[in-house]
């Protein structure tokens, strides 16, 4: 009983460190992207949105249905968010690695 109270304990420190790292790493952009807006704010400002959408596009494609083995220990809300989380990270791998193939086809092309 006391690990579980040493673990929730562990468990909500986690979540307000994560939530102060949130939080400074929202204003830091901010603060960049406000002083910086016309030389590429608005660039990054497309960035965040176009992540976002993208993201959203992944959690409409994803299913809310569990694996009968996975039941006990998920509900199908937060199934559906991972999986629309693993969506929009495997959607992310691929465009990255086509841009670094793209990169380095342009590197031996050009000589550089």
């Amino acid at each position: 009983m006391i690990l579980l109270d040493i673990y929730s304990i562990g468990l909500w420190l986690t979540y307000a460190l994560i939530a102060i790292a949130f939080f400074g790493m929202i204003l830091g952009i901010s603060l960049a992207v406000f002083q910086n807006l016309k030389e590429g704010g608005l660039v990054a400002i497309g960035g965040f949105v176009g992540l976002i959408v993208l993201f959203f596009i992944g959690y409409a494609m994803s299913s809310s249905e569990v694996p009968a083995e996975m039941q006990p220990f998920i509900e199908s809300t937060g199934y559906k968010l991972s999986s629309g989380g693993l969506i929009t990270f495997y959607v992310l791998g691929v465009v990255s690695f086509l841009l670094m193939i793209l990169g380095l086809a342009k590197s031996v092309v050009t000589g550089n």
